[in-house]
C-alpha cells in the first residue's frame, strides 16, 4: 500500500498529506464507497491542519456526488457510530490520533462503522493511482453540504445512557489532552455523577499530544494519588484509545482492561467463546492470567482494525491493544476511549474493588520497547542476514527465559520498533539492546538512520 497504514492515512500535514491530496482521497472515497445522493459523515480533531483537510476531503466527495455531514471536533468513535446510526454509506474522521502535532491522517469507516477491509483500502488506492477511474459530476450532481450536526448530539447521549448503574461518589482525574476528548469527557463523567478534575482540556490545536494525554501520563499519575482521587484517564488525541491509572498512580494500560473485562464476563454474564482479542503486542501474562479460567488469547496483527475484524469472525465481545484501544463489541465497533474509562469507571463502582486490585489480576512480564527513527521503514524486511540475527536472537531468547522478541515497521510514523519480552527485566533489556545494535549497524551503514 502507498498510502494506506496500519489505521488509516497518516502524514505531515500540508508537506505530504496537502489539502490536493485529501480532495483526491475524498473523490476516490466516494468513487469506491457511495453513489451519487449517497451520505458521508465527517469528523475531525482539533489539529491546526484538521479544517483545512476536512474541507479539501469533503469538496472531493462532494464533487463524486456524495453528500457530506459534518460533525466537527468529535472522537473518532463517534464518527463510526454517527456512520452506522444514521444511514451513512461510510465515514472519516481527520485525525493523526496520538501521532505529533504536526500530523494529521484520514480515517475511514463503512457503513457499518467498522474500519474498511482491504479490498476497499486496495480500490481507493487505484483510484488515486489512476484518476480516470474516479467518478466526476457535473453542476447539476454535485453533492451537498449538511449542517445539522444531530450525529454528534446522538453520541454524546448514547455515551451518556451506556452504563447500568450512575458514578457518584467516584473522584476521576481526566487527561483529555487537548483532544477531541474535551468537548466530551468530563462532561459525560458529571453527568453520571462523578466528580471530575479535568486537565489539558481545552481543544487547542496547538498543543494536542504535546508533553500530554496516553503517550504522556505522567501528570495524571502524579495527581490521582495526591488528591485521593478514584482513577485517571489520559487520552490520546481522537480519544480512540485511554490509558487507566489506579489509585496508587500506577498506569493500567490495555493489556491489565481486557483482563479484569475478560474476567468479569467470565464470572457473571459468561465470555462468548471463552476467548479475548489482542495483538502480537499482548503481554504473556494476559494469556497466563486466563488460561486457568479456561479463556484463551487470540493474536492479530497491530491495529484495532485487525481487532475489530477478528471479533467479528469469532463472535468474541472483549478486544483491544496494549497502548489503550479497547474494543467492547456489545456496543461499539472501534476502539473508544471515553467508553472504555466509563466501563472501567462502573466496574469498579460495581464491584467496590479499587483498580489497583482490579489491574493487578494480572501479572505483566517485564517488555522492553525500542523505536529506531528511519528515513525507510521497509527495507530491512528483505534482507536475509539481518532476518536470520533475529531469529538467532529470539531462539536464545526463548531457550534462556522463555521470552519473544517482536520486530515491525511502525504503521503510523517513520519507525521500526524492537519489543523483547521475557519472564526477567534483565533478560529483556539484554535482549532487546542486541536486537536494537544489529538493527542500527544495518540501517546506519546503509544512511538510513533518521
Amino acid at each position: 500500500m502507498h498510502y494506506f497504514g496500519t489505521d488509516g492515512i497518516r502524514g505531515e500535514a500540508s508537506t505530504w498529506l496537502t489539502a490536493e491530496l485529501a480532495l483526491r482521497i475524498g473523490q476516490a472515497t466516494a468513487t469506491v464507497l457511495g453513489q451519487p445522493g449517497d451520505l458521508f459523515i465527517l469528523g475531525e480533531d482539533p489539529r491546526l491542519s484538521s479544517d483545512m483537510l476536512a474541507a479539501a476531503f469533503a469538496a472531493g466527495v462532494m464533487a463524486a456526488g456524495c453528500d457530506v455531514e459534518p460533525l466537527g471536533r468529535i472522537p473518532t468513535p463517534g464518527v463510526a457510530f454517527v456512520t452506522r446510526t444514521h444511514d451513512a454509506v461510510a465515514g472519516a474522521m481527520i485525525s493523526a490520533s496520538h501521532n505529533p502535532v504536526q500530523d494529521n491522517g484520514i480515517k475511514l469507516f463503512g457503513h457499518d462503522g467498522y474500519k474498511l477491509r482491504l479490498p476497499q483500502e486496495t480500490a481507493i488506492e487505484e483510484c488515486l493511482a489512476d484518476p480516470s477511474r474516479m467518478r466526476v459530476t457535473d453542476g447539476l450532481g454535485s453533492g451537498r453540504f449538511h449542517t445539522r450536526q444531530h450525529g454528534e448530539m446522538a453520541y454524546r447521549e448514547y455515551l451518556q445512557k451506556v452504563l447500568a448503574l450512575p458514578l457518584t461518589g467516584l473522584k476521576v482525574v481526566l487527561d483529555c489532552g487537548f483532544g477531541s476528548a474535551a468537548n466530551y469527557a468530563p462532561a459525560i463523567f458529571e453527568s453520571l455523577g462523578a466528580t471530575v478534575v479535568a486537565i489539558n482540556c481545552s481543544p487547542d490545536g496547538a498543543r494536542i499530544n504535546v508533553n500530554c494525554g496516553s503517550e504522556h501520563p505522567d501528570d495524571v499519575q502524579r495527581i490521582v494519588p495526591g488528591i485521593g482521587a478514584d482513577l485517571g484517564v489520559a487520552y490520546d488525541g481522537d480519544a480512540d484509545r485511554a490509558i487507566l491509572v489506579d489509585e496508587t498512580g500506577a498506569v493500567v494500560d490495555g493489556d491489565h482492561i481486557l483482563c479484569m473485562w475478560a474476567l468479569e464476563r467470565l464470572a457473571t454474564d459468561g465470555l462468548p467463546g471463552d476467548c479475548v482479542v489482542g495483538t502480537i503486542l499482548t503481554n504473556q501474562g494476559l494469556e497466563a492470567a486466563l488460561a486457568p479460567r479456561g479463556a484463551r488469547l487470540e493474536r492479530v496483527d497491530v491495529g484495532d482494525k485487525y481487532i475489530a475484524w477478528r471479533m467479528q469472525d469469532l463472535g468474541a465481545v472483549i478486544g483491544g491493544e496494549q497502548s489503550g484501544h479497547l474494543i467492547f463489541g456489545d456496543h461499539a465497533t472501534t476502539g473508544d476511549g471515553i467508553l472504555t474509562s466509563l466501563k472501567v469507571a462502573e466496574l469498579v463502582v460495581r464491584t467496590g474493588r479499587r483498580l489497583s486490585d482490579l489491574g493487578g489480576q494480572m501479572t505483566a512480564f517485564p517488555q522492553v520497547a525500542i523505536n529506531v527513527a528511519t528515513t525507510d521503514r521497509e527495507s530491512w524486511r528483505s534482507d536475509m542476514t539481518l532476518l536470520q540475527t533475529f531469529r538467532d536472537l529470539e531462539a536464545g531468547l526463548i531457550q534462556e527465559d522463555a521470552g519473544r522478541l517482536l520486530v515491525r515497521a511502525s504503521g503510523t510514523q517513520p519507525l521500526i520498533r524492537v519489543m523483547v519480552e521475557s519472564r526477567t527485566a534483565d533478560c529483556a533489556t539484554r535482549y532487546a539492546g542486541l536486537a536494537e545494535s544489529a538493527l542500527r549497524s544495518w540501517l546506519d551503514t546503509r544512511g538510513l538512520l533518521a
